[in-house]
Formats: C-alpha cells, sequence, structure tokens
C-alpha cells in the first residue's frame, strides 16, 4: 500500500516538472541576472577559445548546464534560462565540431564552391554536427524542459537538413533551397498549432513551445520572400510587394484563430526591419519597399489595437465559426 502511495506522488512530482510553466512576466530582477549570464558565458568563450574548439565547447557545456541546476530547475525562471540554453547549444556544437573535423576535412580533401560564400566542406561541416548537437539538445530538454529548446533543435535540424542537401547533390539543389525552406516552415507551424491546441487554455510548457515554435516558423516563412527583395536591382515589382503582403495576411488570419500575436507581429517586424536594412544597403530607389513598410506598421498598429474584436469577428462571424471548440476561448489573453 505504501508503495503504490509513493510511486503516485512520485508520478505527480514528475509530472509537475514536465508541465510547470515558467513565469510568463520575467520580474525585474530576471533582466540583470540574464544580462550577467550572458556577459558570463561570453567571456568564458573568450577565454576558452585559447586553448581549441573542444575545450571552449566542453566549457560552455558544462559551465551552462551546472547554472540552469539553479536558475532553470530549481527557480524555474524564464529569461536567464535563455542565454544558458544558447550557451550550452553553442558548447555542444563545438564539441561536435572538434570531434568530427578530422573526418569531414578527410571526406572534403578537395574544395569545391557550391554556392557564394559556401563549399561543400563548409556544407558537410554543418550537417556532421546537426544529429549530435539535436541529441545533446534533446538531452538538455530531458533536464530542464525549457520550451525554446524544441524550437532550436527543429530550426537546427532543418538548416543541417538543407546543408546536407547541398553537399551531396552541390549546385543542383540550390534553385530548391527555398521552396523546401518555405515548405518546411509551413511544417514548423503546422507543429506548433498542433502542440499549442493541445493546450487551449494555455496551463502548460506546451503553451511555451508552441510560442517559440511560431517564432521560428514566421522566421523561416518569410525568410525566402525577403531574400528575393535583396536580389533586386530595381524597384520591386508589384508581384513581389503583393505576394510579402499576401503571406503577412496569412498569418494574421491564422494568429487571429489561434489568438497568437507573435506569429503576425514577430513575421511583420522582421520583414519590415529586413526590408528597411535591404533599401538601405542597395540605396533601391521608387516606393516600393517604403510603401511595404509602412502598410506592414499600420497593419501592426490596427492589429494591436483591434486584436480582440477582430478575433471574435473572426471565429464567430466566419465559416470558422465551427472549429470554435476547438479553438483557444475567445476571453483568453496570450502573446
Amino acid at each position: 500500500m505504501f508503495e503504490d502511495i509513493r510511486s503516485v506522488a512520485a508520478a505527480a512530482r514528475a509530472e509537475r516538472v514536465v508541465e510547470a510553466k515558467f513565469r510568463s512576466q520575467p520580474k525585474v530582477r530576471e533582466w540583470p541576472m540574464t544580462m550577467v549570464l550572458g556577459l558570463l558565458l561570453l567571456g568564458l568563450a573568450f577565454e576558452l577559445q585559447k586553448g581549441g574548439s573542444l575545450t571552449l565547447g566542453i566549457g560552455l557545456a558544462s559551465v551552462s548546464w551546472i547554472l540552469a541546476e539553479f536558475a532553470t530547475r530549481l527557480l524555474r525562471l524564464g529569461l536567464p534560462s535563455i542565454p544558458l540554453l544558447l550557451g550550452f547549444f553553442a558548447g555542444s556544437q563545438f564539441i561536435n565540431l572538434a570531434t568530427l573535423n578530422e573526418t569531414v576535412t578527410r571526406v572534403t580533401e578537395q574544395r569545391v564552391a557550391i554556392a557564394p560564400g559556401i563549399d561543400n566542406y563548409a556544407a558537410l561541416n554543418v550537417a556532421s554536427v546537426t544529429l549530435p548537437t539535436v541529441i545533446f539538445l534533446a538531452l538538455y530538454y530531458w533536464r530542464f524542459r525549457v520550451p525554446l529548446t524544441i524550437a532550436v533543435g527543429v530550426g537546427y535540424l532543418l538548416f543541417g537538413s538543407l546543408c546536407l542537401g547541398l553537399f551531396f547533390f552541390e549546385g543542383a539543389f540550390v534553385t530548391w533551397m527555398e521552396p523546401l525552406s518555405w515548405a518546411g516552415g509551413v511544417a514548423v507551424l503546422g507543429l506548433a498549432i498542433r502542440i499549442d491546441l493541445s493546450d487551449r487554455f494555455r496551463t502548460t510548457t506546451r503553451s511555451e513551445i508552441a510560442f517559440w515554435l511560431y517564432v521560428l516558423a514566421a522566421f523561416i516563412i518569410l525568410n525566402p520572400i525577403v531574400g528575393e527583395f535583396g536580389k533586386m536591382t530595381a524597384m520591386p515589382a508589384l508581384p513581389s510587394q503583393a505576394g510579402l503582403l499576401g503571406v503577412l495576411a496569412a498569418l494574421a488570419i491564422c494568429g487571429l484563430l489561434i489568438d497568437r500575436r507573435i506569429l503576425i507581429l514577430g513575421g511583420a517586424l522582421y520583414s519590415g526591419l529586413s526590408l528597411t536594412y535591404l533599401a538601405v544597403k542597395s540605396e533601391l530607389s521608387g516606393f516600393g519597399i517604403p510603401f511595404v513598410v509602412l502598410l506592414t506598421l499600420f497593419c501592426i498598429l490596427g492589429l494591436a489595437l483591434y486584436w480582440r474584436p477582430l478575433r471574435q469577428w473572426l471565429v464567430l462571424a466566419s465559416p470558422f465559426r465551427n472549429l470554435q471548440h476547438k479553438l483557444p476561448p475567445l476571453t483568453l489573453e496570450s502573446p
């Protein structure tokens, strides 16, 4: 009898650890703590890099793991957990790069340029460390349950898969990079929605995992489209502008349905900043890019002011009303 009670209590404790949410609104003390941890890891990396990649990787990963035992597992601090995760991620990469570098160098004795700025050595280098790094991240998530870990692992797995394709198919694969990247972004978005709707009331870490996956999906989906603007030497054509605005509109509708502001706000912010940078860098003439940026900013402002009424109208007075029982409640506040 007592053994059964103890086993039930242990299972309950384990479930609470798995499902315990991080603090959604970081306290003031978390900001300086986050900056201190980030600077500490940067300083440590600067010193350890003198001893080589393996020393750097082991040092970064070990220190990040030890600090995460207190900041992440014990105190469940969301903001300070981010630099610790990134420090562990960088450390695991350096460990794998140092371990596999000799093999990669032997395989790619003859360097072949695949695309501007990348050759077969660089492509294989990234592809070879992808799976071991994702395994490291899986161990980190198993221990600390940091929601961002899933997005980092998924994004790196997608990036490594593209690099593997570049290594095997070389120049023939370059033309498929953008469509495959865009398809990967749509797949990440679908995964995020599936995880998000499994926790409609957003009381567990699943909603936080979905949040970061939405950020990743918006970036991956918009990046190939924004990249096309960077290749232009004249004013962007109307179809390019309409295509970007159409994707942003689709993200806005999706974000309204599932009540995720970050999906459209993050995507619009990324595209707006990227287009502004491209316009200044390339000195493109014409009204195209400024018009898209201004329209995007007005859309952000409108959605921020009228998010709740727009969502109620979209869910209740549209064909999507039949899905209301599967969507987050209309009164739920979420990022």
